[in-house]
């Protein structure tokens, strides 16, 4: 396959998956060198990202697509044929210390209390605190102080704690 054949079956890829700067995708095997077409070669930093998702930064008609998760600060070409759409990863839960000062409370309507972090519960009680009360809304009191006494909803609660 020529460049120019790699550069159309790019074009059609992308139309047909949607993918565009700010997509997700996951790469999902190695390539070899020019491998069918495509004007770049396979780098060894490349390797680390198979299997992994990561969002799309930019784009070039024969070296492929850009990647954001490359961490050392160069940009490497991935070709369309080693990646395939995905979703945006989850961010990762925050963990509470044990004693950790937090503002919990089970509903949207109820003022966030103030309490000490003991440990996650397996029950629709997500959290244990302190003289065995358990909470369905747990969010660090650091940070999060001017929400003590009041029902307003922290901006980043999904860091801390899912909705049913």
């Amino acid at each position: 396959m020529t460049n120019e054949e790699y550069i159309k079956m790019q074009e059609m890829w992308l139309k047909a998956t949607g993918v565009k700067e700010d997509s997700w995708v996951k790469v999902t095997r190695e390539a070899e060198n020019h491998e069918s077409g495509w004007g770049s070669q396979w780098v060894t930093v490349m390797t680390d990202l198979v299997g992994k998702t990561c969002r799309v930064i930019g784009m070039h008609s024969s070296y492929g697509l850009h990647l954001e998760t490359v961490e050392d600060g160069k940009r490497y070409g991935f070709p369309f044929f080693v990646l395939e759409p995905a979703e945006a990863p989850k961010p990762e839960k925050y963990r509470f210390q044990p004693f950790e000062q937090v503002l919990v409370r089970d509903e949207d309507d109820e003022a966030w209390r103030i309490s000490l972090f003991e440990r996650h519960a397996r029950d629709s009680f997500c959290f244990a605190c302190i003289h065995g009360f358990f909470w369905k809304q747990c969010i660090p009191y650091a940070g999060h102080e001017h929400l003590l006494d009041t029902t307003d909803e922290p901006e980043d609660w999904a860091k801390y704690y899912d909705k049913e």
